[in-house]
């Protein structure tokens, strides 16, 4: 079979693993339970055994994890508990399937091969199993008091209302989260533990995360804290950071969470926690000895000599030879003790182990006497205490650690026994409440307490005593100085066999919560009369564009009572259904952007009448429209009236006005611009041209044999011929250029930027459209074969002149006329 063993005691994770192999097993190893977890992400495992007691993530999680993956439910667990006379372990209940209490390999061999035997067979525990070779250990005092203590601050990190998280280091992986942080990850434990600490916070915060975790590894002891909160589920959290040394593990790293999303005050929580313990170190198996009153060794097990490295066979030499410590020759010496009348006798000292280890060991020493009752030498037990050694180590420095917590929390935290006396107050405590540690030494707990709340104090602190716990009430305590603290509390107490120990509490101050509700109570009094009185309307709607609310000002501008809008789609108040969903689409983005929405609309009156409103409107918590949107209206139905009266008279006056325009500078008959309007363009045509040394030029026409048409077909005639010809010009020359009446039958046309051979191929098309299409039928006749006669004249630069152009294209047009009309004739150079 594949087998998983997780130990961190790597001589018994070694001597495990090669058992298991010379069984024939594919055994993989891991030293903690965060190493553990990386593994099973590549390996499936049928069966694992998982010492109880580890550094990072302890046996009894391991397991509840394991089985929380879906390929982790037919897995066997094993667990390996060497406190298992201490703290009794049922398996089910961590989800393991088999409990053993770990001692030495030889003894527990049968176990293994029993859990072995189990799990080839599918068989999985049901209900409450023993624990195998429970019935060779030996509870220990010291042991108990290490789990008590453990249990004790497991139970303070559980209460805490702050999120704790441990991470470990280097890896930044998380191995511990209390309830409190899981809840603010909105994760589980599965979720959360061996997950590196970034990955928790989700994509556009894992930078900010990752600086900070940067910056508190730089430097050890000092808490760091983010400069911005971090919004997640909804929640805003506040994240600490503290990296703390632990020896030869290399460190860890402590996560500190406070929620301060309500009211965005300095309302924060930290929670304290109890990680599992770094490790836990299993208890040896005893080795035994019997000496003789003249201190020669008479016996020893085998136990003892695979303990120590024993040099040779033992048995008739002194004891102080092969078991050299600091009480041989001395009154310490167990058998001069024994003699001396004392029952029992512990001491330590240190021995060297089989492979080169010095290991602290507990000697028990006991009298040895014959069935008659003599006392013939003394039975010394020898157990490897490196365990409780490292226990003894690590419970002073998780109590450093849960110290250093308290010390730095935000929160007012104290301990107070039954009758009221302080055991315990933090520093925010003391700096807050400003006594000192004789007063408060010197004090009860009732003494701060503000003295009208002192009656409801004694009775809540009875409820605590009789009930266990007390949470989330407020109370007012009084400072040294008489500033008043009004805290927001969670308390409960330690009981030992029926009696109340303490009570312990953690005080939130929310003095400024407090005082901001009491201005915003006033606030709000006043923003009430304000908008009761308003002389506007004021219109609150709430998710979904539904009326919230609105004041005396908008019911007269719509007709509608209070009642018949609360709680009303605001539909009802549009034209129709389209425009309600016109205005909602073209104003959402915005209010969503939080922009200031300043507009006119239409809205009716509850009698149908339409009326012109201005609206004012923004978001009230912006993007998110479902908090409300605010709109302030005014009707201005008699100033749109009016405005749309100024506006008619505007528009008669400007089409007045370019009448007249047009009447100045046109031709009434053609429709083209007349001779006064020719000067002026002229004039300007010929300063650019001088400017920018650019050609204009000027095509002068008539009419060929014009008083001919007037003399046979009358003048009607002749001005449909004119109006014909004005409408030809307007259809093919360009935007730029200008075409003229320049008197009687003569025409101009003015124009800039081309050559002269481009202006004669123009006056030749010109030519050639009015013999094509200069046609007018008059009286039944047809007036066809017009033609015209062109002079063009092209000057450039500081040579144009306006004057001397249209004398130049007067001569040329003379000529055209005397060389046989219907032609285009060029001016003569100059």
């Amino acid at each position: 079979m594949e087998i998983l063993v997780v130990d961190n005691d790597p001589v018994f994770l070694r001597l495990l693993s090669n058992f298991l192999a010379g069984e024939g097993h594919a055994v993989h190893t891991a030293t903690s339970g965060l190493a553990a977890l990386r593994l099973l992400e590549h390996h499936r495992p049928a069966v694992v055994f998982i010492d109880m007691v580890m550094p990072n993530i302890g046996g009894d999680m391991l397991c509840q994890l394991i089985r929380q993956r879906p390929e982790g439910r037919e897995v066997y667990l094993v667990i390996l508990s060497a406190i298992a006379a201490e703290s009794l372990t049922d398996p089910a209940a961590i989800g393991a399937d088999y409990c053993i209490a770990k001692g030495p390999l030889a003894d527990i061999a049968p176990h293994l091969a029993e859990a072995l035997t189990y799990a080839a067979a599918g068989c999985k525990a049901e209900g409450p199993r023993p624990v195998a070779g429970l019935e060779r250990m030996r509870p220990r005092a010291i042991t108990r008091e290490l789990l008590t203590a453990t249990r004790h601050y497991q139970a303070m990190l559980g209460n805490l209302a702050e999120g704790v998280l441990e991470v470990s280091l280097p890896e930044e992986r998380v191995i511990y989260a209390n309830p409190a942080a899981l809840a603010m990850l909105g994760k589980n434990a599965a979720e959360t533990l061996s997950v590196p600490l970034a990955d928790l916070f989700g994509a556009g915060r894992q930078e900010a995360v990752a600086a900070l975790l940067r910056q508190a590894r730089g430097e050890e002891g000092r808490l760091f804290g983010g400069a911005a909160p971090l919004v997640l589920n909804g929640r805003q959290l506040h994240l600490g950071m503290v990296a703390v040394a632990d020896g030869e593990a290399g460190g860890y790293l402590l996560v500190l969470l406070r929620d301060i999303s309500e009211h965005k005050a300095a309302e924060y929580a930290l929670k304290v926690y109890n990680a599992d313990l770094d490790q836990i170190f299993n208890t040896a198996a005893e080795g035994m000895v019997v000496i003789d009153r003249e201190h020669t060794i008479l016996r020893l097990n085998g136990t003892m000599s695979r303990m120590l490295a024993l040099n040779g066979n033992v048995v008739g030499r002194k004891c102080f030879d092969v078991f050299p410590s600091h009480a041989c020759h001395t009154v310490d010496c167990p058998m001069v003790r024994i003699l001396e009348g004392e029952r029992r006798v512990e001491f330590e000292m240190e021995g060297e182990t089989v492979d080169g280890r010095l290991v602290p060991l507990r000697v028990i020493a006991t009298p040895y006497r014959s069935p008659e009752g003599e006392l013939l030498g003394v039975v010394e037990n020898f157990q490897d205490i490196t365990e409780r050694k490292q226990w003894e180590k690590n419970l002073r420095e998780s109590e450093e650690r849960y110290r250093d917590l308290f010390e730095n929390s935000n929160d007012l935290i104290q301990s107070v026994t039954p009758e009221g006396r302080f055991l315990y107050v933090n520093r925010t405590w003391r700096e807050a409440l400003g006594y000192s540690e004789e007063e408060i030494r010197r004090m009860q707990v009732l003494d701060i307490v503000r003295p009208e709340e002192r009656e409801r104090c004694r009775a809540i602190f009875q409820e605590v005593m009789r009930r266990g716990v007390k949470k989330d009430f407020e109370t007012v305590f009084v400072a040294k100085n008489g500033t008043a603290l009004h805290l927001l509390a969670n308390v409960n107490c330690k009981h030992h066999q029926g009696r109340v120990l303490y009570t312990r509490g953690i005080y939130r101050d929310i003095t400024a919560r407090k005082k901001a509700e009491g201005e915003l109570k006033a606030a709000l009094t006043t923003l009430r009369a304000i908008f009761e009185n308003s002389l506007v309307g004021i219109l609150l709607l709430s998710g979904e564009r539904v009326v919230a609310d609105v004041n005396p000002r908008f019911c007269e501008i719509t007709g509608y009572g209070r009642e018949e809008l609360l709680g009303q789609s605001v539909e009802k108040l549009h034209l129709s259904r389209e425009a309600y969903e016109r205005f909602g689409a073209d104003y959402y983005d915005r209010l969503v952007a939080d922009d200031f929405i300043h507009v006119e609309y239409q809205l009716r009156r509850k009698d149908g009448t339409p009326i012109w409103c201005l609206f004012s409107g923004k978001a009230l918590e912006p993007p998110d429209l479902a908090r409300g949107v605010v709109w302030v209206i005014d009707e201005i139905t008699e100033r749109k009236r009016a405005e749309a009266q100024r506006q008619q008279l505007i528009e008669e006056l400007r089409e007045m006005q370019e009448a007249l325009i047009a009447q100045s500078i046109r031709d009434p008959l053609t429709g083209l611009f007349n001779r006064r309007y020719l000067e002026e363009a002229l004039g300007k045509e010929v300063s650019k041209s001088r400017r920018h040394n650019l050609p204009i030029g000027l095509i002068l026409f008539d009419i060929d044999h014009f008083k001919k048409i007037n003399d046979r077909y009358g003048h009607l005639a002749g001005d449909m011929v004119l109006r014909r010809l004005g409408e030809l010009l307007r259809g093919h020359i360009r935007e730029e250029d200008v075409a003229c009446r320049y008197g009687g039958e003569e025409f101009v046309v003015l124009f800039s930027g081309i050559a002269e051979g481009d202006a004669l191929r123009r006056a030749e098309q010109l030519r050639e459209l009015v013999v094509r299409e200069l046609v007018v039928e008059t009286d039944g006749q047809v007036l066809r074969d017009i033609t015209i006669s062109l002079g063009v004249a092209v000057r450039q630069g500081k040579g144009a002149s306006g004057v001397e152009l249209l004398a130049a294209a007067d001569e040329a047009l003379y000529r055209a006329k005397n060389q046989g009309r219907n032609r285009v004739v060029p001016a003569a150079g100059k």
